[in-house]
């Protein structure tokens, strides 16, 4: 038998290999995605982080991204599903025949447009993540390290106020 690097390298009939025709295109995969979304009501932000995600390659092994294609049959571009606002959009963005319909907004529980949009919580989704990684990661870390910081300066301070026995505390 052929070690699976020396198969999956060599130029073989069959159903094997980047051409097979047992692979879907990535733009149907995403397609079937976003349906899901739609059926399941997923909330947007989500589905847009997990399409990103699909569309760029910092999760494929190293030693397969140069013969992964990365052209989609619409043209769609991060930047595109970036700019999505909600499920409407990105199925616009990704031409989505068929979903079951969209849920209306008095029968959902969560308002997409509402959910931490201006918060500046950490665990926010931000769409510099995906366009300008490198400044991102730099500004995310900073951010981290000033929150970790309070956090111990908090933590220092209930411990001095448990330090003085109740009896002793000052009434409010």
């Amino acid at each position: 038998t052929m070690p699976i690097s020396e198969f999956q390298a060599s130029n073989h009939p069959g159903y094997y290999g980047y051409h097979s025709p047992l692979l879907h295109s990535r733009t149907s995969i995403v397609q079937d995605y976003i349906s899901h979304c739609v059926r399941y009501r997923a909330h947007s932000k989500n589905a847009k982080y997990v399409v990103c995600e699909m569309m760029n390659s910092r999760r494929a092994p190293t030693q397969r991204v140069p013969y992964l294609n990365m052209a989609y049959e619409g043209g769609q571009t991060i930047d595109d599903v970036c700019k999505c606002r909600n499920l409407d959009d990105l199925i616009r963005v990704w031409d989505v025949k068929w979903t079951i319909p969209l849920p209306s907004a008095n029968k959902t529980t969560c308002n997409n447009e509402s959910l931490g949009e201006e918060t500046g919580d950490l665990h926010n989704y931000d769409d510099r993540y995906f366009l300008d990684a490198d400044n991102f990661r730099k500004e995310r870390s900073a951010a981290v390290d000033a929150a970790l910081l309070s956090a111990n300066d908090e933590k220092k301070t209930e411990e001095c106020e448990e330090a003085v026995p109740a009896t002793k505390r000052p009434k409010i």
